[in-house]
């Protein structure tokens, strides 16, 4: 009986495991939801380009990260970045994933992260789908662009989906105190800023809630400590939410960019403080 169970398999994921299989989960869900046959055929092609360029990468920076670290920020762009129908359209996109796994294999400042690898992707895919439309005359609305497709889907199936992923992902990665303030202002935005019939269905749009949970939290961008997740949830929704009630495109982006930006300037001047502090002998 001892044998049996030191030789039984027991399967006991990291957090990081657990929200790759989420991710996934939710991204499969999401695509199966579009009823389009191109999006399944996408997100393999996603899957398949992340992995080999993965492979590659790893081996020419001698940084030899899990493939699940990779595939999470490939996911998100896939989930955000509008899917593509048509083949020129992948030029862009593959673009937009080859950037992410150049940034995760050469792109961190001194094993910091400056900014969300899913952030540069989607304006790298960007800013080559406008010179693909300045330099080959190409029709930009037959291009992908950024629409969050992903994030909303299925009616309300999305947030069925996320819901039980912000009970548990930011509880266990100790971020949950990112999303309170962010969760508040949200609540107060839509009740101060939509008219009574609009109050209902803006609380209940799954966007801002995969914004929060799952970009605004990412472990190397979002500070661990209380006081500064604090400030950084409180700066990232003033500025979320500010944006978008003036009208800026790509006001999530920006947002949490910004608030990325924060959070590395913050830690840059604690290393330098650490640095330039005396130690004194005890």
């Amino acid at each position: 009986m001892n044998i049996f169970a030191q030789s039984s398999f027991k399967f006991k994921p990291s957090q990081i495991q657990i929200f790759t299989y989420f991710l996934f989960f939710y991204t499969l869900c999401a695509s199966i939801f579009t009823g389009d046959i191109i999006v399944l055929c996408l997100l393999l092609y996603t899957c398949l380009f992340s992995y080999l360029s993965f492979l590659i990468l790893r081996k020419l920076s001698k940084k030899y990260k899990q493939f699940k670290n990779t595939l999470i920020s490939s996911l998100i762009f896939f989930l955000i970045f509008h899917y593509t129908n048509s083949l020129i359209g992948l030029i862009p996109y593959s673009i937009g994933l080859l950037s992410i796994q150049l940034y995760k294999n050469f792109g961190y400042f001194k094993g910091l992260s400056i900014i969300n690898p899913a952030i540069l992707g989607l304006v790298t895919a960007e800013i080559a789908t406008y010179l693909i439309q300045i330099f080959f005359a190409i029709d930009i609305n037959s291009l992908p662009f950024i629409s969050w497709w992903g994030a909303q889907f299925g009616n309300y199936f999305s947030l069925i989906l996320i819901i039980p992923w912000i009970a548990y992902g930011p509880r266990k990665w100790n971020k949950q105190w990112v999303l309170i303030p962010f969760i508040t202002l949200f609540i107060l935005a839509v009740c101060l800023l939509n008219s009574a019939t609009y109050i209902i269905p803006s609380l209940l749009s799954s966007t801002t809630y995969f914004f929060a949970a799952i970009m605004l939290i990412e472990p190397r961008t979002s500070p661990t400590k209380r006081n500064q997740q604090f400030i950084y949830g409180l700066l990232a929704g003033l500025l979320y939410f500010g944006l978008r009630h003036l009208g800026i495109n790509y006001y999530e982006l920006i947002s949490l960019a910004l608030a990325n930006s924060y959070y590395f300037i913050l830690r840059q001047i604690k290393l330098q403080k650490n640095i330039t502090t005396p130690q004194i002998p005890i």
